[in-house]
């Protein structure tokens, strides 16, 4: 368990997720059914290797999903998250903060204000450091109006198998005003080993 994660219980700054290790439920804790084909797929590409490559992800497979679809790259060394491209659903939560056109090069630091990427930062690091796919469910972007209710995945990918060298995920989304919500939701983030995956 990383220390993030063993901190689950505690608040860290603004952050409201709980971060959980994976207790053995793996992807039948996914909630949404898009979310566990995404899974389901990342699964099917690794062809005996602990985790798929970037090249095997073709875009044909999935239409369904591309409009919340994302992929990018992870340095080791610098711990940095870069996106190579980025569905519209997920463009457009971005294109108001980031005023740009498009996510291709984005890294948090360009996307969040500096203590907003560090949290983001955090919640991602056991998927780069470890391989950790990462799950949230409940409030996953921060919104004033609005609660954006669902669920997301990111899923590692490595060109030699074993290194974390890129990412790919999807996130699904619902809208809810503060009256339709029952309560307010928070998030959890689960980390889900990837060699636990069959």
């Amino acid at each position: 368990m990383t220390d993030d994660a063993s901190l689950a219980a505690l608040p860290v700054g603004d952050d409201i997720a709980i971060y959980r290790e994976d207790d053995g439920v793996g992807f039948g804790r996914i909630r949404e059914p898009e979310v566990r084909r995404i899974a389901e797929y990342w699964a099917g590409l690794r062809n005996g290797r602990a985790m798929p490559r970037m090249k095997d992800i073709d875009p044909l497979d999935i239409p369904w999903a591309l409009g919340g679809f994302y992929m990018g790259d992870y340095d080791a060394e610098t711990g940095r998250f870069a996106y190579r491209i980025a569905g519209d659903n997920i463009t457009q939560m971005f294109e108001r903060q980031t005023k740009r056109p498009t996510m291709k090069g984005a890294d948090f630091s360009a996307m969040f204000p500096k203590p907003s990427a560090e949290m983001v930062r955090r919640r991602w690091r056991p998927l780069g450091e470890r391989g950790a796919i990462v799950l949230m469910t409940g409030l996953i972007y921060l919104a004033a109006e609005r609660l954006p209710v669902g669920e997301r995945i990111i899923l590692p990918l490595s060109e030699d198998g074993e290194r974390v060298t890129g990412f790919m995920g999807y996130t699904k989304v619902r809208f809810e005003t503060p009256e339709e919500s029952s309560d307010s939701p928070g998030l959890d983030i689960w980390y889900i080993p990837h060699q636990s995956i069959a």
